[in-house]
């Protein structure tokens, strides 16, 4: 809940945490909201968890069927090889999609 208060999320939920528990392994945990669109705005917020420090290393992704989990481990796995060949650009995927920018483009709006 500490997580969603700090989005502006005060909706209710039902958090349960995935896999047998393992000395020192961190389980993911599933969370089921009951609005779709609630559930679309966390997602979109959940960047702003990497600016705290109790919630630095937490991520949150949508639920995938079985192929979109193999398409997004496939595309995080060709990211990491573009970000090892070149280090010198910034590597992210969008829209199902790795993009390539140059670090050093600097875009001034006036």
């Amino acid at each position: 809940g500490e997580a969603f208060q700090l989005l502006g999320e005060k909706n209710k939920f039902e958090a349960v945490r995935l896999g047998k528990k393992k000395e020192s392994v961190v389980r993911p945990v599933r969370v089921v909201i009951s609005s779709a669109q609630t559930a679309r705005n966390i997602i979109g917020k959940s960047r702003n968890l990497r600016h705290t420090a109790k919630f630095k290393k937490v991520f949150l992704s949508p639920d995938r069927t079985v192929e979109e989990r193999e398409k997004q481990k496939r595309l995080v796995l060709e990211l990491k090889n573009k970000m090892e060949e070149e280090p010198e650009s910034k590597h992210f995927i969008r829209n199902g999609q790795i993009i390539s920018t140059n670090r050093n483009i600097v875009v001034r709006l006036e």
